[in-house]
C-alpha cells in the first residue's frame, strides 16, 4: 500500500464521529471547523444588519445561535444598526446572566432596547465588567438602571453619549463601587459636581478618567480628582477648561502611566514640570499644544525612560526635526504619532 492511500484511508477513519470519539486528533479537527463557521459576535453583527429579513426570519437565526453557543463571555454588536425587541429578550434570557464584556459603540440601539436587554432577570445583579456605549443616544435612566443591575462593572466608556448628565455620574458612583475605568468624552452636560461625586466614592479603586472636550470640567474637578484619586494613573483633560496653573499644582499628587494635556495653553516650561513630577509615563499627548518646541520635546525624552508613545498632532514642527531630536537622545525608535 504506498503512502497516499495510507494517508487517505487515515483521514476518512478520522471523521468517522461514532468509533472514534475520544482520539484527540477528531477532536482537534472538530474544533478547527467550528471555528471556521465565524464566531458568534461576527454571526450576530451579519444578522442585525440584515435589511432584507423580517424580524421573524432573523429571531430563527438568533435561536439557532444561542442553541449552537448555550455560554458566552463577551457580546459585541457594535455599528449594529437593527434590533428588535423581540430578540432582545431572547437575548437576556440565556447571555446577558454570563457576559462581562458588552460592547455597543456606535451602535442605534435605544434606551428602550437597552432596557430590554438588562432587564431579563430583575431579581438578580449581573456580572458585566466591561461596557461601551460610546456614541450611542442613552439617556441617564438607562445607566441608572444598568448600575443598579451591575455592581461588578469595572470599565464603563461613555464617550460621545451627549444626553447624559451627573445623575449617570451619581448612578455609577453609588451602585458600582468597583469602577477603575471610566470615560466620559464629549458629554458636556456633566459638570464638577458630577466629578466631585465619583472621586469621593470610587476614589479607591478610579485608575482611569477620559474628560476630553468636556467644556465644563475646569480646576475644580481637578481638585477633587488629585485630593481623593491619588491612584489614578490614566488622566486626558484635553478640551477642557482646566488651566495650565491649576494642573501644575496637582501635577505632584498623581503618579501617572498615561497623560493628555490641554492644547494651546502648554509650553516648554511645563513640559519640564510634567517630566519632573511624571517619570514613568509611558504615552503621552501633546497634539496641538503649538507652544512646544523642540527643547519640551527634548527634555521628554531625556527625561521619560519608559514612554512608548508619543502624540504630536498639529505641532508646528517637522518630522525631520522630531526624529533628529530622539536621535540624539538615544530614542530613536519612540513611537511617535504625527
Amino acid at each position: 500500500m504506498t503512502s497516499r492511500k495510507r494517508r487517505r484511508i487515515n483521514d476518512k477513519n478520522l471523521i468517522a464521529p461514532d468509533s472514534k470519539k475520544g482520539n484527540p486528533r477528531v477532536q482537534k479537527l472538530r474544533t478547527k471547523r467550528v471555528h471556521q463557521r465565524g464566531t458568534p459576535e461576527i454571526e450576530l453583527k451579519e444578522i442585525f444588519n440584515r435589511h432584507h429579513e423580517t424580524e421573524s426570519q432573523i429571531k430563527i437565526r438568533v435561536d439557532q445561535l444561542l442553541v449552537n453557543y448555550p455560554r458566552l463571555n463577551i457580546l459585541d454588536l457594535s455599528r449594529c444598526f437593527q434590533f428588535y425587541p423581540s430578540i432582545l429578550q431572547c437575548i437576556s434570557k440565556i447571555w446577558i446572566t454570563q457576559i462581562s464584556s458588552l460592547n455597543l459603540q456606535y451602535s442605534t440601539i435605544t434606551s428602550r432596547e437597552l432596557g430590554i436587554l438588562f432587564a431579563g432577570h430583575q431579581d438578580s445583579s449581573l456580572p458585566l465588567k466591561r461596557l461601551n456605549l460610546s456614541n450611542t443616544s442613552i439617556s441617564d435612566s438607562v445607566i441608572c438602571f444598568i448600575a443598579k443591575k451591575c455592581p461588578m462593572l469595572e470599565d464603563i466608556n461613555l464617550s460621545g453619549c451627549v444626553n447624559l448628565t451627573n445623575l449617570s455620574l451619581s448612578a455609577l458612583a453609588q451602585y458600582c463601587k468597583k469602577i477603575s475605568h471610566v470615560n466620559f468624552a464629549e458629554c458636556n452636560k456633566m459638570t464638577n459636581y458630577g466629578i466631585q461625586i465619583i472621586a469621593q466614592e470610587s476614589k479607591n479603586n478610579l485608575k482611569s478618567i477620559d474628560l476630553t472636550d468636556c467644556s465644563s470640567i475646569d480646576d475644580e474637578a481637578l481638585g477633587f480628582l488629585s485630593y481623593y484619586c491619588t491612584s489614578l494613573s490614566t488622566l486626558n483633560i484635553k478640551g477642557t477648561s482646566i488651566t495650565t496653573s491649576a494642573f501644575t499644582i496637582a501635577l505632584n499628587r498623581f503618579s501617572l502611566i498615561e497623560l493628555g494635556i490641554q492644547a494651546h495653553s502648554h509650553n516648554d516650561s511645563d513640559l519640564i514640570d510634567i517630566v519632573k513630577h511624571q517619570p514613568k509615563l509611558e504615552a503621552l499627548d501633546l497634539s496641538f499644544c503649538y507652544n512646544v518646541s523642540l527643547l519640551g520635546i527634548r527634555e521628554v525624552a531625556l527625561n521619560c525612560s519608559q514612554l512608548k508613545k508619543l502624540s504630536l498632532f498639529g505641532l508646528n514642527l517637522s518630522k525631520g526635526e522630531i526624529s533628529s531630536i530622539l536621535s540624539d537622545c538615544g530614542r530613536p525608535f519612540l513611537n511617535v504619532l504625527y
